[in-house]
């Protein structure tokens, strides 16, 4: 077993102390993240249509929504609720994936996965969503 002599030891604490007392450069601002509240919308129940959904999610707080992908919601829909409510689509959830994984033995099976995938990467393009 290496032994640190008491000379060892103080040259490092030294430099460790001198390190932490250097100046933090500022984070850049093109690496800022922004974190934004959202929510998935199969978790929004009851009446209304998609716009009064939307705009109720965004009265109470959310400035984002994830949407199921595929899904049985009309795109011209969702984009007018976006546009109406002030809500985003921040990102989508490829549903297909649970069942017909990418990583299965079964070629058919994975080939159903990737296009589940496209369809999702496709949808998150058309509502500018930033995350599949």
């Amino acid at each position: 077993m290496n032994r640190l002599d008491r000379r060892t030891f103080l040259a490092l604490t030294g430099a460790g102390g001198m390190a932490m007392a250097l100046p933090r450069r500022p984070p850049s601002p093109s690496r800022k993240r922004k974190l934004r509240k959202s929510l998935m919308f199969g978790m929004v129940e009851g009446p209304g249509s998609l716009l009064d959904k939307f705009t109720m999610l965004k009265q109470v707080g959310f400035e984002g929504v994830e949407l199921d992908s595929p899904s049985d919601m009309h795109p011209e829909e969702v984009l007018e609720a976006m546009q109406k409510s002030g809500l985003e689509v921040s990102g989508m959830v490829d549903s297909v994936h649970w069942q017909d994984t990418l990583g299965d033995p079964d070629a058919n099976v994975r080939a159903r996965g990737v296009a589940g995938l496209e369809t999702a990467l496709r949808d998150a393009k058309r509502f500018r969503a930033t995350s599949v």
